[in-house]
């Protein structure tokens, strides 16, 4: 409990996305912290098939175009796109490429840097492997919060 409080009691101090706790309700405060607003990258393997799902024609059509040119250019982006041709499921065992791979998701921000509306694009295709959740779960705390955490943070604050 005390890395909880530790933890609860720098976020408050800190604010460091600046949501302006010292001026909120401890009620305002646990609210604020519970609700699922943030996203986290996760591990999520990612076929074509996934891929068309969350793009129009268009979009697919000129995705495929940047990575057909990248694939030429490089036998590593080669032999990854035989990985994304693959079906796979969430263990990556049987085909495609972990979106949510700082690596993987530099070149897909890369790739799509070549394409018409190509924010749209990558927005859609990093979307793939985030999934929502609150600044707790950011900050590693499993809890639920209430006010009388935030009360009883806030007095160890001296405040």
């Amino acid at each position: 409990m005390a890395d909880f409080y530790q933890t609860l009691v720098q976020e408050l101090q800190n604010d460091p996305l600046g949501f302006g706790y010292a001026s909120m309700t401890n009620a305002q405060v646990a609210e604020i912290l519970n609700a699922k607003t943030r996203k986290k990258i996760v591990q999520r393997f990612v076929s074509l098939r996934a891929i068309a799902t969350v793009l129009t024609d268009e979009e697919y059509a000129a995705f495929k175009q940047v990575l057909s040119v990248a694939a030429t250019q490089s036998p590593r982006v080669a032999d990854m796109v035989a990985f994304l041709e693959m079906p796979c499921d969430d263990s990556g065992t049987t085909g495609g490429i972990d979106f949510g791979n700082e690596q993987v998701r530099g070149f897909i921000t890369q790739l799509c840097s070549a394409i018409e509306n190509g924010e749209q694009i990558k927005n859609k295709l990093l979307g793939l492997a985030e999934v929502p959740c609150s600044r707790l779960e950011e900050l590693g705390i499993t809890e639920v919060v209430n006010e009388h955490h935030i009360e009883s943070a806030r007095k160890m604050m001296g405040g």
